[in-house]
């Protein structure tokens, strides 16, 4: 759900989990880090130590679901409540998870392709509607559809944010279509996926028409 601008505070649409990267992450990282919580490098990569610290966040806050996935009320709380000062740490062995097999690797593409489709997608603080016609308006780095309404804004962050979850939701069709798609290089990659992302747009588009 987008933020509005409104005296009534929603939940934000930001998602994260393991294996996400960017401005939104390394902002709730340095949040984190700045209540204690152990998270390692602030370098905007959503790691094992950052999954962990969320977790440790969740069950500190103790009316969250614990599950170390940064969703809307984690992320409205961590940005909104008092720091939390209470509870038991996790252990260090609890707070140093262990890596998923091709993280690295997964990790540089979904960088590469956010880098790629931000540049190509210039970013838009407020609604606007890309093509004349179109059901429902467009914010941010291009993210359209039905939760885009007139008076939101985002920054940044939340933009990128956005992008990140409607790469996360386009991205496995991609590639159920190539199956060698995981088996090619990065950059070759990054250029499949913008197709097939700008094919799932214009489905979705022609869907909601």
């Amino acid at each position: 759900m987008v933020e509005t601008n409104t005296q009534e505070q929603q939940e934000p649409f930001a998602v994260f989990e393991r294996g996400d990267r960017g401005e939104g992450v390394r902002e709730l990282q340095q949040k984190l880090a700045d209540q204690g919580f152990a998270v390692g490098d602030v370098d905007g990569i959503y790691g094992g130590k950052t999954q962990a610290a969320a977790l440790e966040y969740q069950r500190r806050a103790g009316n969250l679901n614990q599950t170390g996935v940064f969703d809307g009320a984690t992320y409205n709380a961590l940005m909104t409540r008092e720091p939390i000062t209470f509870g038991t740490p996790l252990t260090q062995a609890q707070a140093t998870l262990p890596p998923v097999a091709g993280e690295a690797q997964e990790d540089t593409f979904l960088t590469d392709l956010t880098e790629f489709l931000k540049e190509e997608e210039s970013f838009r603080a407020e609604p606007y509607r890309a093509t004349q016609g179109e059901e429902h308006l467009t914010i941010g780095y291009g993210h359209y559809g039905s939760d885009v309404k007139q008076g939101q804004r985002l920054t940044q962050p939340q933009a990128e944010a956005l992008l990140v979850q409607d790469i996360n939701q386009r991205l496995p069709a991609v590639r159920s279509n190539i199956p060698v798609f995981d088996n090619l290089s990065s950059n070759l990659k990054v250029q499949i996926a913008r197709v097939g992302l700008e094919v799932a747009l214009q489905v979705a588009q022609t869907q909601s028409d």
